[in-house]
């Protein structure tokens, strides 16, 4: 019996020597083969020409896509999980595609909504730009900050490469940029910018560009930064940008309108339909005004950074590459109609509607082509006069003569015309149409203050507060960045005095102050939506609107 246990036992052993696999068809459609991690290390190219580079070391680098940034992968089973992020106050994402089959020079994937992606190997040679980042002042950094690092090309204002990685702030600031040789033009040289920031603070960054030999290891010295220093003044609204990008599938032309009550609206052209779209929804500045935020509802945010020339390069699904620059034009509003869902309210022969996604309020047209049928359900479905319906519909958006809207306001400066009625959904409500936001890791931006709006100032961060796990909450109160501790049990909450940074403010200092003591006392709390209410006493003492974070 000993020669068996024994060929048994070396069985084991080599078992459990062999490296991490994930079971998949081979390359050539023959029998199931075992695929190593080490197998996905290298340049691949999907079908829209975007490159993802897969480095040995588990980092992932997204070269030529400068609007957002590559963390790490890693290949556990048969799943590839990739880690990036596109804005430095944002949260890293993780996209997971289960890897179908594999070759030398071929990979599928399948997306979790069953779509299929094609990888090829890249012919592309891809540089690597390492280096460290260095200051000089003798300070504490937050545990996680985030270094940011763009090169130019000379004479030139709009980032060939860029990264952005998150570091322990205790130690060495590191830096790798990823780029396509290609794009280099033959330049050994390059001018490189870089950042440090926590959240939505700039902390450090380079005064002016440095020169960098890409063959080199750069050390790069930072200057502390204070509250508005080269930070983008807010966009000057109404504004249009317009843009068109080719792929094997044709063009297409996104054209964006943003308006100064917060509505955007994109309207998208694809030579492949004949039928152009538009979405609308909310847009603000984050990120010390570097970044545009489309928000919809509870669909994922896109974001476009703000170029030094004033265009916007907007990452989109809709994007040949999954991105595409768009550049400062004069249009009107689009003749295009969009759909709605909305709560509709008849009152004194006044019409409005509060639209679900953004929350802004439109002055309804009540000589729209479709608007008698919406008229009609309202009389059929409410009982008096002033109460709310939730609609359906179709329609298109224009200014409202006479009204002047003021940035962010939400007032109802935009007249819409319904030009198709679809249903009404009597007793249903916007909050159980989009599913309430989490409570934790959620960037909630604070609405009210003890009754009173929440205000915003120039050049400094906007009141925040975000609860992670292991009862850790951070934020800002409009004017430093505050840290402390929280726990909650049902629907109970409560703070511990934490720290805070501690710098002067031109603005704020009282809604700072009167912040911090509100959630000192806070006892409640409840989420309708994306609103998050804070209660004390059962009276609430501050409302906060959920952002993707």
């Amino acid at each position: 019996m000993r020669r068996p246990i024994l060929v048994l036992a070396l069985c084991l052993l080599v078992a459990a020597c062999v490296p991490q696999t994930a079971r998949t068809q081979s390359g050539d459609g023959g029998m199931d083969s075992l695929v190593s991690r080490d197998a996905l290390v290298g340049v691949w190219q999907n079908a829209k020409g975007a490159h993802f580079c897969l480095d040995a070391d588990g980092a992932l680098g997204l070269p030529g896509q400068t609007a957002r940034s590559g963390l790490s992968w890693s290949l556990q089973g048969d799943v590839l999980t990739l880690r990036t992020l596109d804005t430095p106050g944002g949260r890293p994402l993780e996209e997971r595609l289960g890897v179908t089959r594999a070759g030398a020079s071929r990979l599928e994937l399948r997306a979790p909504d069953g779509t299929v992606l094609t990888w090829r190997k890249s012919r592309d040679a891809v540089g690597r730009l390492n280096g460290t980042v260095i200051y000089r002042e003798r300070m504490a950094l937050p545990p996680s900050v985030v270094v940011g690092a763009q090169l130019y090309l000379r004479g030139s204002d709009v980032p060939v490469a860029s990264s952005l990685a998150v570091e322990s702030g205790q130690g060495v600031l590191p830096f790798r940029v990823y780029y396509l040789v290609k794009d280099m033009g033959g330049a050994e040289e390059a001018l490189l910018r870089a950042t440090v920031s926590y959240e939505t603070e700039s902390l450090f960054a380079t005064p002016s560009p440095v020169t960098v030999r890409l063959d080199q290891t750069p050390e790069v010295l930072l200057q502390r930064t204070m509250p508005g220093e080269g930070e983008p003044a807010p966009l000057a609204v109404p504004a249009q940008f317009r843009g068109t990008a080719g792929s094997a599938d044709g063009t297409v032309t996104l054209t964006l309108y943003l308006e100064p009550d917060g509505l955007y609206l994109l309207h998208t052209e694809k030579s492949s339909s004949e039928e152009a779209t538009v979405s609308a929804g909310r847009w603000r500045q984050i990120d010390r005004n570097h970044t545009v935020q489309l928000v919809h509802g509870a669909d994922e945010p896109l974001s476009a950074a703000l170029r030094p020339a004033g265009s916007l390069l907007l990452t989109t699904p809709d994007a040949p590459r999954g991105e595409m620059e768009l550049r400062p034009t004069v249009q009107a509003l689009p003749d295009h109609p969009f759909r709605v869902l909305g709560v509709f309210r008849m009152q004194d022969g006044r019409a409005s509607l509060t639209e679900c996604a953004s929350g802004l309020d439109f002055a309804v047209k009540t000589e729209g082509a479709d608007f008698p049928a919406l008229r009609s359900a309202y009389d059929r479905d409410v009982k008096k006069a002033g109460e709310p319906l939730l609609v359906v519909c179709e329609g298109t958006v224009r200014h409202r003569a006479g009204a002047s809207p003021r940035v962010g306001s939400g007032d109802d400066s935009h007249l819409l015309e319904i030009t198709r009625f679809v249903e009404a959904r009597p007793g249903k409500t916007c909050a159980e149409t989009y599913a309430s936001s989490p409570l934790m890791q959620t960037y909630w931006r604070l609405i009210t203050l003890n009754g009173q709006p929440a205000r915003a100032f120039p050049d400094q961060a906007e009141p925040h507060l975000i609860l992670r796990d292991g009862g850790q909450a951070a934020g800002s109160d409009g004017c430093n960045n505050f840290f402390m501790q929280w726990k909650s049990s049902g629907s109970s909450m409560s703070f511990e005095p934490g720290g805070s940074t501690l710098m002067m403010c031109p603005q704020g200092d009282e809604q700072a102050r009167a912040f911090k003591e509100t959630l000192a006392g806070v006892d409640a709390w409840s989420i309708t939506g994306s609103v998050l209410e804070l209660s004390k006493g059962g009276k609430p003492v501050a409302t906060f609107e959920a952002v993707a974070l």
